[in-house]
């Protein structure tokens, strides 16, 4: 019993630190087709790809990993954004538990490509230079967007080389000559990219 007193009080504990410690989010999720409001309590939002806590009304706080719940929206400075479950075919976790879902932030998911931005773990050699030997649990945090056009899917990160990313996109928009000719004057393309995206969808709309 004294054991059991001992949990729930940690529980608790945590619980409260992580509300006092953390800054609180008007937020929606969506369980069994049902929405449910209240907040995301979070100390940083880029945290949120991987777990959210869920506050509901009555001060209940849940932890969601991407799967649990398929969808929520989060409300910053009156800006709602949105998150979908996306499955990104290998580990996402900071350890190689299985789990290959992420929550990604809607950038564009209206017209024939889809955009997606998100963080998540990913095993160290597949970023560090030649030469390196890492171990199996050698994973480091990358920030990525995923552009979705039909069966074909193109994934970018924030430290790839420009000049394969305008490459890459060159390929992927091939059949859009206005967003190839806005690439030429393209300084960052990965931060420049919901700009393209809107700009290819609109061009393929008209053809």
């Amino acid at each position: 019993m004294k054991t059991l007193m001992m949990a729930l009080a940690g529980l608790f504990f945590s619980s409260a630190t992580l509300a006092l410690d953390a800054d609180q989010f008007e937020a929606y999720i969506i369980i069994n087709k049902d929405t449910v409001r209240g907040h995301i309590i979070t100390n940083d939002l880029e945290s949120v790809h991987l777990l959210v806590n869920f506050e509901t009304a009555d001060g209940k706080i849940t932890q969601y990993k991407p799967g649990e719940i398929k969808r929520f929206a989060i409300n910053v400075l009156e800006q709602w954004r949105r998150y979908v479950v996306l499955d990104l075919g290998q580990a996402t976790g900071a350890k190689d538990t299985g789990s290959t879902l992420v929550f990604a932030q809607v950038i564009s998911d209206e017209g024939p490509v889809k955009a997606y931005k998100y963080r998540c773990y990913q095993n160290k050699s597949i970023y560090s230079t030649p030469g390196d030997l890492p171990s199996a649990d050698q994973r480091g945090l990358i920030s990525e967007t995923c552009l979705i056009k039909g069966p074909e899917v193109l994934r970018l990160q924030r430290t790839s080389v420009f000049g394969n990313t305008k490459k890459k996109l060159r390929e992927f928009f091939s059949d859009c000559p206005t967003v190839l000719a806005s690439l030429n004057n393209v300084k960052n393309a990965v931060d420049e990219l919901p700009g393209l995206v809107r700009q290819y969808n609109r061009c393929r709309l008209r053809s």
